[in-house]
């Protein structure tokens, strides 16, 4: 069983997605949770706090999605973007 930093639905996705299909494996796995590790730790760790959100790993996993599918250019900014899109669903 492989240990990432974020969920495996989620890093599956963001694979499938990035690689145009094809079957996972657990290296491709590993290596694009720590791609997402490198590009979204930081901001998330930044960001999530300002909107109330614990940092554990079903949030950032669900941050890490929904900022896949927003818009805002950088990294910070659709981090930010999903934090808010979230933060509102969830007062739904």
């Amino acid at each position: 069983m492989i240990s990432l930093n974020y969920g495996k639905n989620v890093v599956g996705w963001v694979l499938l997605r990035d690689q145009a299909g094809g079957e996972p494996s657990a290296a491709a796995l590993e290596a694009k949770d720590q791609q997402l590790k490198q590009a979204f730790e930081q901001p998330l760790n930044d960001i999530l706090p300002q909107f109330g959100l614990e940092p554990n790993k079903r949030v950032k996993s669900l941050i890490v999605l929904l900022s896949h599918t927003s818009a805002g250019g950088s990294t910070r900014n659709r981090v930010r973007n999903a934090c808010r899109f979230f933060v509102k669903l969830r007062e739904l």
